[in-house]
């Protein structure tokens, strides 16, 4: 059932992860030393559940390899896919409203999401067609404060990727993947301006290559439905 134990933390899809990654024996932490992950990706899933304004999540192939290395439950699966929806929601949210709000609002809608995706699940099940387990490098500590904009961009970014795979319409899949695109190549460019120095980093080549994957991954998306 749906954890409702966890301590108030900011990035409800990194908090529900670090649940179910904790009854593995897995610290949040240390996830790049399980699966291939970029490790810098981790790091900032960790930093979320104390920094306000900061949602990263895994991306769809991310996701996969969890499901499949990890063994996830179904049940495991669903409760991911309700904490990443209700995370969107918060990014949303906190646009418009004070940060503590957007939380409790995204809190308190999370339960909901969990019981219709297991009430569509089930349908899936009965109708023969089970929703498939799909949710949609070495250490470095050298990425910038400079580059924190772009990460935020990437991390909005791969969060419409996800909505992309979950619309119930093919317009609303395409408008999700082509504002994805839109931040990608945003994310690009906001690493693109930074200093010399910064672009010499580390850092900062592994941060460009993430999300020159991902802004692939939004045009293969845009491609695949003819736009």
């Amino acid at each position: 059932m749906w954890n409702k134990s966890i301590a108030k933390r900011g990035n409800l899809f990194a908090r529900e992860l670090e649940a179910v990654l904790a009854g593995r024996g897995i610290r949040l932490a240390a996830l790049h030393e399980e699966m291939t992950i970029f490790p810098d990706k981790v790091r900032r899933l960790h930093q979320s559940l104390y920094t306000p304004h900061s949602f990263p999540i895994l991306n769809e192939d991310e996701m996969e390899r969890l499901v499949q290395t990890r063994h996830l439950s179904n049940e495991e699966i669903l409760r991911l896919k309700a904490a990443l929806l209700a995370t969107s929601v918060e990014a949303m949210l906190i646009e418009y409203i004070n940060p503590e709000n957007a939380l409790q609002a995204a809190e308190a809608i999370t339960p909901l999401l969990f019981a219709a995706l297991q009430e569509k699940d089930a349908e899936a099940n009965d109708a023969g067609t089970k929703i498939k387990g799909d949710l949609f490098l070495g250490r470095d500590d050298t990425v910038d404060n400079d580059l924190e904009e772009a990460c935020t961009s990437f991390d909005r970014a791969e969060m419409l990727l996800h909505l992309s795979s979950s619309a119930t319409s093919q317009e609303e899949r395409v408008e999700y993947a082509r504002r994805a695109l839109q931040l990608f190549e945003k994310a690009l460019a906001q690493l693109e301006s930074a200093e010399q120095g910064v672009r010499a980093l580390q850092g900062w080549r592994d941060w460009y290559a993430e999300i020159q994957r991902g802004r692939d991954a939004a045009r293969a998306r845009l491609e695949e439905a003819g736009r």
